[in-house]
């Protein structure tokens, strides 16, 4: 089968699958014992998702960078880009979300592994990765985030997009 979008299959979900997964991603973050570390990160994943990009800026130092790796790339975003990169999906109708095997948390520090969940144009794509936040205070200052060669990019079916509204809703 080709990676054109024409050639994926379409997921037989029913319509509240996508967003119960997006719920459950989140519900295993808040269902841990409340550290400073993860109400930050809860914070931003939330805001990431919907397209708060204020909110993910409150979350970051000034001088926050994120470093990720992919297969043989590395790309480096400091907390600007960051920003501006949440304004752009929130346009762009582009939905993220991580879903955690793993989450360990320190003092200063959260890791963890998971697949990162992207949804745009009517597909998602599901990317392994793990990654590390490191802390000042109750800011994130510096997070790496290494994403596996290997994804799975499924198209959905339009009737079973999420809808944004609902989330911000169930995520209140």
């Amino acid at each position: 089968m080709s990676d054109a979008p024409d050639d994926r299959p379409i997921l037989p979900i029913p319509p509240a699958a996508i967003d119960d997964r997006i719920i459950q991603a989140f519900t295993v973050v808040s269902g841990m014992p409340q550290t400073p570390e993860l109400r930050v990160l809860h914070t931003r994943l939330k805001a990431e998702l919907v397209g708060d990009a204020d909110t993910v800026a409150a979350t970051l130092t000034p001088d926050f960078t994120v470093t990720m790796h992919n297969d043989d790339a590395t790309l480096s975003l400091a907390a600007g880009a960051v920003v501006d990169g949440v304004r752009t999906q929130a346009a762009a109708g582009i939905l993220v979300w991580t879903e955690f095997d793993t989450l360990a948390t320190g003092p200063g520090t959260v890791a963890g592994t998971g697949q990162l969940c992207v949804i745009a144009a009517s597909a998602l794509t599901v990317t392994p990765m793990a990654f590390g936040i490191r802390f000042t205070g109750d800011k994130m200052c510096s997070e790496t985030v290494f994403l596996a060669g290997s994804k799975q990019t499924d198209t959905l079916d339009a009737d079973i997009l999420p809808s944004l509204d609902q989330l911000r809703i169930r995520l209140a």
